[in-house]
């Protein structure tokens, strides 16, 4: 402008004058600049950089016009363009960065326009290679060529990155751990003092369990025995970084942990980075390992030998820098541990010990000395030769290195506030109140119109000074608020004891009329575990004003007594944060509390849970489950006869309108409507009608949380098997069947039985069905009795049937009467479709009723006739056959032959074994579970006692010694019975052959009686173990020979058919024995 310096601009100001010529010159320079190309080359993978350097190679080309003509040139070794195809070399031609691993090639000065950048050789033998690149930071792209525009005055960059990672296996992934080392520390020092844990968490038996992966890439539970050490890492001498690659791992989320021991005298910084990403401070990460690739995990340790470095410190006056005696000083770690405490002396400076550089201390006083303001905090950090980082410090330093602490020289005189005329509740800024700031002599220094927008500034006040806020004009709508004190201290601040105007965390004024007193209100609080409900301790947890900052209250969670939050308003909105969550759980995320009028919790506005008792409840959210969705078969049938009809286009329709699936029906298969979800309102709409009939209208199809039709929500019906129906809505049908079935077994008569059970039918809406298929509201108009059931005389089972139109789900209750001298049990199953559960023990059935489909509950009570309550014992010893002697080490059970209950599990030793509170005239099994070695397994033995607690030898074939202690026993392998052996002549009585009822016959009882216990009649027998049902045969030394008729045998089981064929033959051996002894007699 008139001839004055070129400025860089399009756009000039310039003034005109009166009888003067103004000139203004713009020049445009379109001068083309060169700009910069920066190529980077990054290797990851199984490849050595000595193999990356000698293989790997780029062009880089252009086209340039040259007499009319395109031509194509290349980007010499010099960055100049030439017309000869030029190599540029990876080794001869990049600069490598062995910190960042890179290398970089930059060609400056190059013409602008387009280049197209080649990565020309890449293979390297025996590796695959994945090649990507970015173009000025952009998106990583997979191939080895792109172009990019070099602009005139600016850098493009263009990054290639070579992966030569070995793939892993289909469904496996690596895991590549790099550990560098750096600093003032050995090999050994290093090899000694590193190791590595690789925890992950899988699914077995349903629960997760925590895993620890091994250096050789299994899995296990043992994480001592996981743990990896420097020497499984691969590592060249002389190099600072240890490579560890676990190859095709199982995948998911893997948490590595670097255990670093502390070397004495040594600094450690740890650092990782996953993948490449940003380095980051800490010893554990998480590492997701996926499909196919290798996840790179790199730690860094950096050591130092620590040097620690002492100073003194002085408290003075500000303005004399003479000591001060009195004060109470403390020198704080940077995480606040309290390192020292010391009074201050006017003659000698403390000596602050064992410093660390490049950590940040705070000198901290506690109290004052006598006359002075506390000084404020104040940051002490030594550099590496221990001198003061006056940087990173702001504490004063003598000329002899003396630390001073004093607090700042008094403030200037006069400050500013600012001051808003508000709302008393919403404290929102309120607009056209006078307003007048009055001296402590009633001087008007300021008058102002306040501003809903912008706070007046109130400038020059002198601390001290007592001023008065006056508003001479109140907003509209709002009466005059009173007069205000506003007295300020020394630094500034508003002395709250003098003044008596609010003010805002930010420093500003609020004036305003008073409120009416705000009712507050407290609530009970807890930390809870998210699965069980149950208190937690150990949560550090705080509460939030809804500013965001202020901390209105921090506790510790307890276990047993609720935290008690008072002061809590209406409508404010509060903020419960977890500072730190109890042992082994995470960290609840932020929770707001608000509370309505009254004091309940605005559920809408909170995300806090409320117990029933109104305590809040804490806790980090439970991981929610996946989406449940089902298939339903669907027919579309004929309405009289329901036989399927093929040829309709039907359509299933979203809830938004979407048609998610057509098809034509069949009048053999029906069609499946997959991943239907639960409360989502499907329509089934017919696009075509079957021939020869009318179509149908749309229907309603709605699934509950099971899977089920919810049949008051829907307008179509299911079949007995959950096949949807489709056809016209009125022939459906609108009642269910119920059927209660009661069958009655043991020791009972009809007259007992029909007299000691009711049946009561509850639906959920708390109403009774009653037997006519009718809810009612009184229990005692829906009791059922077995009168109301229908019953063929001689049988045990009645049956009643209801049908109802009442549809939905009851509880049917059994009320089981006592009868004297019999004890009962009760079982039951129930049958919906013709599906029927396993049989429960209990009273308590729940069943749903349907529109058009069958349901029932069986129930069966057994009774058994309880003629005492006495209770016996037996005593038992493990023997060994031949000598007589206890055996040890065998495992036994005694178990309930009608029930298979085991009454009790022991461990034989050479002291017999006592079962207490057995049952007179109740049959127990003796079963060897465990054998010791060089032993057969000993056959099972039955024993029954009788009213008086012994023996019942007719119902038991156990052996007992003098004592009446049972003994177990087997022969050894091998062992034969000694050859010529022979029974005694005392011992040749006849076999009792008990009836149907275990009891000798009464023409067997005289013969029978002197049998004793001493024959050694070899009998074979066949047992039925009670655990497995599985038969074994066995030898078995008996007291005497009986023959009995199990149960078995009644129903058709041929399992104790040998113990006749046992007698018989036993018999035989004695006649045989017999006459043997009385031909020798005969010789004599």
């Amino acid at each position: 402008v008139n001839g004055e310096a070129q400025e860089e601009g399009s756009e000039a100001a310039a003034a005109i004058e009166k009888d003067e010529t103004t000139t203004v010159e713009f020049e445009d320079d379109f001068t083309s600049k060169p700009g910069t190309l920066e190529i980077t080359k990054t290797i990851k993978g199984d490849v050595t950089p000595e193999e990356a350097k000698g293989l790997l190679t780029f062009e880089v080309k252009t086209t340039v016009t040259e007499d009319g003509q395109e031509v194509e040139k290349w980007v010499g070794h010099d960055g100049k363009l030439t017309a000869e195809e030029t190599k540029l070399i990876l080794a001869e031609h990049f600069d490598f960065d062995q910190e960042t691993g890179k290398y970089t090639l930059k060609f400056e000065e190059l013409e602008a326009g387009e280049y197209t950048v080649i990565e020309t050789d890449k293979d390297i033998d025996g590796n695959d290679v994945t090649v990507t690149y970015k173009v000025n930071g952009g998106d990583s792209q997979t191939g080895e060529e792109t172009t990019a525009a070099v602009e005139g005055g600016k850098t493009t960059t263009v990054e290639f990155e070579d992966d030569y990672t070995k793939k892993a296996e289909a469904g496996k992934g690596n895991l590549e751990l790099v550990k560098t080392i750096k600093g003032d520390i050995t090999e050994e020092e290093a090899e000694g003092a590193l190791t590595f844990v690789v925890a992950t968490t899988v699914t077995e038996g349903g629960a997760e369990v925590t895993k620890y992966l091994k250096a050789d890439g299994t899995l296990t539970d043992n994480a001592e025995g996981a743990n990896i050490t420097l020497a499984d890492f691969a590592h060249d001498e002389g190099s600072d970084e240890y490579i560890l690659k676990i190859e095709d791992i199982e995948l998911g989320s893997y948490t590595v942990t670097e255990t670093t021991k502390d070397i004495d005298g040594k600094d450690v910084t740890v650092t990782y980075s996953v993948d490449g990403g940003e380095k980051t401070e800490g010893t554990e990460t998480t590492a997701a390992v996926e499909d196919g690739k290798t996840t790179r995990v790199e730690f860094q340790n950096d050591y130092e030998n620590e040097n620690t470095f002492d100073k003194k410190v002085l408290r003075v006056d500000p303005k004399t820098q003479e000591p001060l005696a009195g004060a109470v000083i403390q020198l704080l770690d940077e995480d606040g541990t309290v390192l020292k405490e010391w009074t201050s002396s006017d003659e000698t400076p403390e000596i602050l010990e064992g410093l660390k550089p490049g950590r940040t201390y705070t000198i901290h006083e506690e109290t004052a000395p006598e006359g002075y303001p506390k000084a404020p905090d104040s940051k002490v950090v030594l550099k590496k030769d221990g001198s003061l980082d006056e940087e990173k410090s702001d504490v004063t330093e003598a000329d002899d290195g003396t630390l001073l602490l004093t607090e700042p020289e008094e403030p200037e005189e006069t400050f500013d506030k600012k001051v808003l005329r508000v709302d008393p509740k919403t404290q929102e800024p309120l607009a056209g109140a006078v307003i007048q700031l009055l001296d402590e002599d009633g001087t008007v220094l300021k008058e102002w119109t306040s501003s809903d927008e912008t706070p007046e500034i109130l400038e020059g006040l002198k601390p001290g000074r007592t001023y008065t806020i006056h508003e001479e004009t109140a907003p509209e709508g709002y009466p005059k608020a009173p007069d205000s004190k506003v007295v300020l201290k020394k630094d500034g601040s508003l002395d709250e004891e003098k003044s008596d105007v609010t003010e805002a965390p930010d420093g500003t004024l609020l004036l305003t009329e008073p409120e009416e007193p705000e009712e507050t209100y407290e609530k009970q609080i807890l930390r809870v575990d998210p699965a069980t409900g149950e208190a937690l301790d150990g949560a550090v947890l705080q509460l939030i004003d809804e500013d965001g900052t202020t901390i209105l209250h921090e506790w510790t969670s307890s276990s047993e007594t609720p935290e008690i939050l008072k002061g809590l308003k209406p409508g404010r909105t509060y903020t419960v944060h977890e500072k730190t969550p109890p042992k082994g759980y995470p960290r609840v995320p932020d929770r707001k509390l608000v509370l309505k009028e009254g004091g309940s919790l605005d559920e809408e506005k909170s995300d806090v849970t409320e117990a029933s008792d109104g305590t809040l409840l804490v806790t980090e959210p439970e991981k929610p489950e996946p989406e449940k969705t089902f298939n339903k078969k669907i027919f579309r049938v004929d309405p009289e006869n329901r036989k399927p009809l093929p040829g309709a286009v039907l359509q299933l329709i979203d809830e938004d309108g979407t048609v998610l699936k057509e098809w034509t029906s069949s009048d053999e298969t029906p069609e499946i409507l997959e991943g239907l979800k639960p409360g989502r309102t499907y329509t089934i709409h017919e696009k075509t009608a079957p021939e020869g009939y009318p179509k149908t209208p749309d229907c309603k199809l709605v699934l509950k949380d099971d899977g089920s039709l919810d049949v008051e929500k829907s307008d179509l019906f299911e079949d007995e098997d959950g096949t949807l129906l489709l056809t016209e809505p009125e022939t459906a049908p609108k009642t269910g069947s119920f059927e209660l079935t009661k069958t009655i077994k043991g020791d009972v008569t009809e007259e007992e039985a029909e007299g000691s059970l009711i049946f009561i039918i509850k639906a959920e809406n708390g109403k009774y069905l009653s037997k006519d298929g009718k809810l009612v509201a009184e229990e005692k108009n829906a009791v059922l009795t077995l009168k109301d059931f229908s019953h063929n005389e001689g049988t045990n089972k009645y049956i009643l049937k209801i049908t109802t139109g009442e549809t939905g789900k009851y509880t049917v209750t059994e009320t089981t009467k006592d009868i004297d001298g019999k004890t009962v049990t009760a079982k039951y199953t129930t049958t919906v479709n013709g599906n029927t559960s396993e049989q429960k023990a209990g009273k308590n059935a729940s069943v749903e009723i349907r529109a058009g489909k069958a349901c029932s509950v069986a129930y069966e009570n057994t009774y058994k006739n309880t003629t005492t309550e006495k209770t016996y014992k037996i005593r038992v010893l493990r023997t060994d056959p031949k000598t007589g002697k206890p055996v040890k080490g065998a495992v036994l059970k005694l178990i309930d032959k009608d029930t298979g209950k085991v009454i009790d599990t022991w461990t034989s030793t050479d002291t017999p074994h006592t079962v207490e509170g057995l049952e007179p005239g109740h049959t127990y099994i003796i079963h060897e579970e465990s054998t010791p070695d060089g032993y057969e397994p000993a056959p099972d033995f039955t024993v029954t006692l009788d009213e008086n607690g012994a023996i019942d030898k007719a119902r038991s074939n156990v052996v007992t010694n003098t004592e009446g202690v049972i003994l177990i026993t087997k022969p050894k392998d091998g062992d034969e019975e000694e050859e010529g052996s022979k029974p005694e002549e005392e011992d040749d009585k006849p076999v009792v052959k008990p009836d149907d009822d275990g009891k000798a016959d009464d023409k067997d009882k005289d013969s029978s009686s002197s049998s004793t216990s001493s024959s050694s009649t070899s009998s074979s027998s066949t047992s039925k173990s009670p655990r497995t049902g599985t038969s074994s045969t066995s030898t078995r030394s008996s007291t005497t020979t009986k023959e009995y008729t199990s149960k078995g045998a009644e129903t058709g089981d041929d399992t104790n058919a040998a113990i006749p064929a046992a007698t018989a033959l036993a018999a035989l051996m004695a006649i045989l024995l017999l006459l043997r002894k009385k031909k020798q007699q005969n010789a004599e």
